[in-house]
């Protein structure tokens, strides 16, 4: 994995980022599929990935609103 300096922290963040926007999900778009994210976020972790892109309307209860 290729790491890249974030500004002058001195933190190393990778360069392949894990976008949350679109986990799985069990029907609608507000219900994770718990079991199928944690697999893709382990997989990520363990090849390097600790740049983890999320946000709290990414998978709004509120219809219309999130990805």
């Amino acid at each position: 994995m290729l790491y890249r300096e974030l500004g002058s922290t001195g933190e190393k963040v990778s360069i392949l980022g894990f976008g949350c926007m679109r986990l799985p999900v069990k029907g609608r778009y507000d219900k994770i599929d718990e079991k199928k994210a944690s697999k893709l976020l382990d997989h990520a972790l363990k090849n390097g990935v600790n740049y983890l892109d999320t946000a709290y309307p990414y998978h709004s209860r509120s219809l219309g609103e999130g990805g």
